[in-house]
Parts: C-alpha cells; structure tokens; sequence
C-alpha cells in the first residue's frame, strides 16, 4: 500500500505484492461478464467481441465473487488449472462467459477462446472439454463461445469448428457431465444446416423455462446470415423427434421488415414473452411456440409514447446496442447500451422509468455489457469496462405465502426520516397499513415481494407514536389479518 497526498507525485515505485488470496480482486478488461447464483454475483470479463466491439482474448482470466458487499477472488492459480493448447502459453486466459450449474451453484462453467470449457469449484478445475474429450478441433484456438443447460441438465454448447468454417452446437448428457467421464462420442452435435460461421464472436444459447415455452430454446448466430434458431427438444434426450425453425427477418406489429440484426442478448420474461436485445434496439416475442410451429416471424417492437401532445411514439433504443437485458421480481426489464448506460423500464416497455448514466449515477462507465438482478435480494448489478456497480431497487422477489413478512427499521426511531420497507410479500398482494382504530395510511399493491412507505399520512405529515398493522390479502374483498406490526416512535 502506497498513500500520498495531492502536494506529491508518484513517480518510481514498486510492487511490494499482488493482492493476498482470496480476498484480492481484479478484473482487468472490466467485469463485463456476470452470473447470478444462490451464492452471489459471479463477474469475470469476455474474451472477443463485436457488440460492442473488442479482443481481451489474450488477457489473463480473473474470476470474482459478490456476496453481501465483499469480493472474493476466486481465480484458479497455477497447479489448479490444466492446458492444452500452446498458444495459452500455460496461462489461464479469459473466457467468453461465466455459466452457474443448475444443481451446485459453487460450480461454474467458462467457455473459453483457446481452451474449450473450463469447469471450476471454489478456484480449482474439477473438469474440462476440448479436443481429446470433445468435438472441440482445435488449430489456433479452441473457441466455444457458450454453454447453457436444459430443463435435464444436459449441457449444450455453441463452438467454433475450424475444420469446416462454421459453428456447431453440440450437447453432453447430464450423467457424463456430472462424472466428469466424458469423451469425444458422448456428445451429440444437433444437425443445423446453413448456421454459423467461423467468425462468429457473441452466439448465444438460452433455454427457457416458463410453462408456455417448456422444452423450448433460442440459438443466436452474430455473424454473416445472423440467423435465430427456434428449437424444440420435446423434453426427451434424443434429437431425432426435435423440431426447429431458423429465421433472420421478422415482421413486426405494423407490418415492416426488422432484420437481420445480431441478436446479442436474451430474456426470458414473467410472462414467458421473449425479448430480444439487438445490435439495432429491442424487439419481443410474444408467443415463440406459436412463431415454432407456424413459422410465424411477427415480433412487437417497443414504441415508447412521446407524451408530448402528439400520438407519436419511438422505438425502445432504436438504433441501440443492447448487450443484456435482466427481469426483476415485478417483471421491469432492465436494457444496458454500449454508449448510455442501463435503462429500467415498465414490464411492457413503453415506459422508460430511469436511465442510470455516468453523468447521473454511480456507474463507473456508461459502456454496461452485463446485466443480473440477484435471485433473493432486490440488488441489481451492472458489469460495466471500468467496474460493478449495484443498485438496490425497490423489488425483490415475491414469496409464496405470507408467513415471513417483515418490515424494517423496526421500531422506527424520531431520527429516522428515510422510507420503512416491508418484505416477504406475494407478488401483487394488497397491503393496507393501518392503527388500531382502522384509519388506513397506505394502501398499494406489491411489485414482487415488498413495497415501500414514508411513515406519513395522506397529508404528508408524519403518523404519531403507536403501532401499526400490515394487512395483506391477494383480492379486495378479504385479507389475511396482520401479518406484521410497525411500531413508530415520533
């Protein structure tokens, strides 16, 4: 540690030690990759891309954790990592993305430009696939650009073929990925004539999981035709019954062309509606089986009213890079841009709630590549070129019941002047909060698990000392009693 004031510059010096491990954190390139788990906030950085466009595929990997506020490295060390491939140099270098198992959420996969996968727990590979156990050729690099998981936990992935100058996708069985046993003919490479090609940079695979698009999965090609695979596994392991349809131009709601424009990012929203982050704005999908089966290409793209007296509207980001796109609880989209930071908008998306810019806000670059919102907390974390930035929304996931609804700062003190929360809501539930002679001071709904109040009356003025009740219910015409008490002090 070297500390001067303003009066003095800096001008030899040297390096006493890298940070100790584990609590030492780095991610040169910027954390422009981030992955949600049960455990915290997974960030590393991409290793080549063209929206926005930049090559780190040579840098060295770096992989952090975020849990309650502390950062942990977790980056394997030499001896804990194998290659294969000479141009790595013996080096661990940067991957492409950082994926979580569905089953231990300390395990994460790195696709990776010149290694194949890398499969990591707690800083140690525990597996890897590349050419001596996959259909990962390899000449200068052995680049696969992502994976994901089904609804079985079969592992899909998307990788370069040099061999032929195109893309492949090609799945790993659950149970050999799980033994960590697999070898070249385990994987099954799916038959998809005229996808891909060699220069491909920000494919992407994501399996869906509302109910509306069970066993349903998207596969983007970024490069050349910059096709969309609409894929259907049936649910079973065998591909001989699967069925999909690949498009590059749709249609949207008032009949004109959109495309073809690379699809960057995916979401999956509450409803099970699609929607698309491009290289030119955002477009949804409303109904993907239906577009499966018909081979129907009609998609909305967002118009958000002007409000200016006028009937005109503009397309959401038109003509904007969207590298990702994260749901929260109420079902908000939240759109980060290579140029204007993230933008928070309604669940239909024709309403721009904030845009959070260096200009306005604490993130530290307005070039945002990654967006997640933590599964059981409000936090949402941005992964910009110069840091992670995380904003505490006021939505977190809504419960299934009411049996743990709480609210805090509880009692609130005659100091305390901020906003009181409750938590442990249903999704839109009716919350009333009221004093012992039934005089309501707040009624609203929830937006996923909590809501939000001053501690003031309709008159703004703030409520005297006493306890007060939350009444919950789903419907107007009854409610569940109190299911928590406030007591405030004035």
């Amino acid at each position: 540690y070297i500390g001067i004031d303003n009066s003095q510059k800096l001008t030899n010096y040297t390096i006493d030690r890298e940070p100790s491990y584990p609590f030492g954190t780095s991610v040169h390139g910027g954390p422009t990759r981030l992955a949600a788990s049960d455990i915290g906030v997974y960030a590393t950085y991409n290793a080549q891309s063209r929206y926005p466009a930049h090559d780190n595929y040579s840098y060295l990997m770096k992989l952090n954790i975020v849990n309650n506020g502390f950062v942990d490295d977790i980056t394997p060390r030499k001896g804990d990592y194998t290659t294969i491939n000479p141009n790595s140099a013996n080096l661990l270098r940067t991957g492409h993305h950082v994926v979580v198992d569905p089953e231990d959420p300390s395990i994460v996969y790195v696709p990776t430009w010149f290694e194949g996968i890398w499969k990591f727990k707690d800083g140690k590979q525990i597996g890897k696939y590349d050419k001596t156990n996959g259909p990962f050729g390899t000449g200068y690099s052995c680049s696969v650009e992502d994976v994901a998981f089904d609804s079985n936990n079969n592992l899909w992935a998307i990788a370069h073929d040099f061999t032929r100058s195109r893309e492949i996708v090609t799945i790993l069985p659950a149970n050999k990925n799980k033994s960590n046993t697999a070898s070249y003919s385990d994987w099954i490479t799916l038959d998809l004539p005229y996808f891909g090609t060699h220069e491909s940079r920000d494919s992407r695979i994501v399996h869906f999981k509302h109910s509306k698009n069970k066993n349903l999965a998207m596969i983007t090609q970024t490069y050349g035709d910059q096709n969309v695979v609409i894929y259907d596994t049936k649910g079973t392991s065998a591909v001989s019954d699967d069925n999909y349809w690949m498009v590059n131009r749709f249609t949207d709601q008032d009949g004109k062309t959109f495309g073809p424009y690379a699809v960057i990012s995916i979401a999956e929203d509450n409803n099970g509606d699609i929607w698309l982050g491009t290289a030119c704005g955002v477009v949804v999908i409303h109904n993907l089986r239906n577009m499966l089966s018909n081979q129907d290409n009609t998609i909305e793209r967002v118009k958000v009213p002007r409000n200016d007296g006028t009937s005109l509207a503009d397309y959401l980001l038109d003509n904007q890079e969207v590298t990702s796109i994260a749901v929260d609880a109420g079902n908000r989209k939240w759109l980060s841009t290579v140029t204007s930071g993230v933008y928070y908008v309604s669940a239909d998306g024709r309403e721009i709630i904030d845009n959070f810019t260096r200009s306005n806000s604490i993130i530290p670059s307005n070039e945002v590549h990654s967006i997640v919102c933590e599964p059981n907390s409000s936090d949402v974390y941005f992964g910009t070129t110069n840091g992670v930035a995380v904003y505490h929304s006021t939505i977190t996931p809504a419960a299934s019941d009411f049996s743990d609804v709480y609210a805090y700062p509880n009692p609130v003190r005659p100091d305390y002047t901020g906003w009181i929360t409750i938590k442990g809501l249903m999704d839109n539930s009716l919350v009333k909060i009221a004093d012992s002679a039934g005089n309501v001071f707040l009624q609203t709904r929830s937006e996923g698990g909590m809501v939000m109040w001053d501690g003031c009356n309709g008159a703004g003025e703030r409520v005297p000392t006493g306890v007060y009740y939350v009444y919950t219910s789903q419907n107007q015409e009854s409610n569940n009693g109190a299911v928590t008490k406030i007591l405030v002090v004035k």
